[in-house]
């Protein structure tokens, strides 16, 4: 009795090179010479024909082409011919089978590359459950197990040995995906929590799928309907939900990067640690205005009303959504970037000119600006790093700057860039010239 060698150990070298052996073995019994590589294409499109676009063109459906011109190239077969096409399509997928089967690819890819190749279990829907949730589980699972494929193949060149291979092997994964994918547009939402998470999720996911592009206009209506669902029923539908993931979210954020008096910046989606009170007052202004907009579209009720009866509901929904409360954290807020610019240019004259300049320790005027200035400096610092706050922060790192590089008595020529531009913005600022021996 003759038995099979021992596998090796997954992920080993051993692993991978049984891989690459496949690979090669695969792309030799697989490899499409140019004349069957012609036939095979669609026109002159890059795409080629398979059995299920075959199918497709016998019954003038060409809803599956993935261009004009490719859907125009399949019209323009006669039967004879899309004949003879599913025939040689059929073959070659029959050939591809009988390669992997033999090779036993799929087998080996999982075992060179183990924590790549787990598929999606599908998400069953619980009993009662908009089934739309359990498409979008489906659908994120999906992906996720075809994107180390994807990333594999779009990073290999087609004349590499193992690229026919790497394509045989995410076709499975890749299948996966389209059939979650093509059930986000067949599943309909039941429910209006269903339908606002549907809205959140199709427009990122038409663009990982490059359906079509962030500019095209399909793709703005689009984003701009499913904004407009979030907006009117977002705020009402599955807020625990909603507040449970932001929480996770900045937690997973805080635990990679601690800081006291610093918050993860936004909630929903972290992007960077902002100081406590900027972030309280960001967030004010944003449930602020969302107070306002649920405001106005109520108070439209009562235009009607007697005054003194419509005055008490106006009064009702403020302090139901809370808007006095929200205001006043607003307007007490830290200093906006364009106020902070113009104290720190102010700050920075009053500073450079103080004729006690070189004595903080003994000048208690001195060493009160020496603190405005570290106070303004970090104010600067805590913004977000946005276009509308790039002059504040230019104007605090050039303060900085100036202040660690400037030597008594240096001339400016005796500089280099840094300081030479460190110099020639505090001249700016402050009117007077550095002189030698200053």
């Amino acid at each position: 009795m003759l038995s099979e060698p021992a596998l090796p150990s997954p992920g080993s070298p051993e692993a991978i090179a049984a891989w690459r052996a496949a690979c090669t073995e695969f792309d030799r019994r697989t490899h499409i010479g140019d004349d069957e590589f012609n036939r095979l294409r669609i026109g002159d499109t890059v795409a080629l024909w398979t059995p299920d676009k075959v199918r497709s063109a016998i019954s003038s459906d060409f809803s599956g082409a993935a261009s004009s011109d490719e859907a125009l190239a399949m019209a323009r077969q006669t039967r004879a011919e899309l004949q003879d096409l599913l025939v040689l399509t059929i073959r070659r997928d029959l050939r591809f089978e009988e390669a992997a089967r033999d090779t036993r690819i799929h087998e080996m890819f999982e075992l060179a590359y183990p924590d790549e190749v787990a598929p999606p279990a599908d998400v069953d829907a619980e009993e009662g459950a908009d089934p739309i949730l359990a498409v979008i589980a489906n659908h994120k699972a999906a992906y996720a197990a075809w994107l180390p494929h994807l990333r594999a193949v779009s990073e290999t060149l087609q004349t590499d040995p193992a690229f026919t291979a790497l394509e045989a092997a995410a076709e499975a994964p890749e299948k996966r995906e389209a059939d979650a994918y093509a059930s986000l547009a067949e599943v309909s939402p039941t429910t209006l929590a269903g339908l606002v998470a549907l809205a959140d999720y199709l427009p990122g996911a038409l663009l990982r799928n490059a359906v079509v592009g962030a500019d095209n206009d399909a793709m703005k209506a689009l984003s701009a309907m499913c904004s407009a669902v979030k907006a009117l029923l977002g705020d009402d539908i599955g807020l625990n939900a909603a507040l449970h993931e932001r929480r996770a979210r900045a937690d997973e954020f805080l635990s990679e990067m601690e800081r006291d008096g610093f918050l993860p910046y936004p909630a929903d989606n972290p992007r960077c640690l902002l100081a406590t009170n900027y972030a309280i007052r960001y967030e004010a202004e944003r449930l602020l205005a969302i107070a306002q907009s649920a405001y106005d579209r109520r108070a439209n009720a009562y235009a009607g009303f007697p005054t003194a009866e419509r005055d008490r509901h106006l009064k009702r929904l403020r302090a139901e959504y809370r808007l006095d409360q929200l205001a006043a954290v607003v307007h007490e807020s830290p200093i906006a970037p364009s106020k902070l610019t113009d104290e720190i240019l102010a700050s920075w004259r009053e500073w450079a000119n103080d004729p006690g300049h070189f004595d903080e320790e003994e000048n208690e005027a001195t060493r009160a600006l020496s603190e405005k200035r570290y106070a303004l400096i970090d104010a600067a610092e805590a913004l977000p790093a946005t276009q509308e706050n790039l002059p504040a922060k230019t104007l605090a790192l050039a303060w900085l700057e100036y202040v660690d590089l400037w030597r008594n008595g240096q001339a400016r020529d005796e500089y280099g860039t840094d300081g030479r531009l460190a110099l020639d913005i505090d001249t700016a600022i402050s009117g007077r010239t550095l002189l030698k021996g200053y």
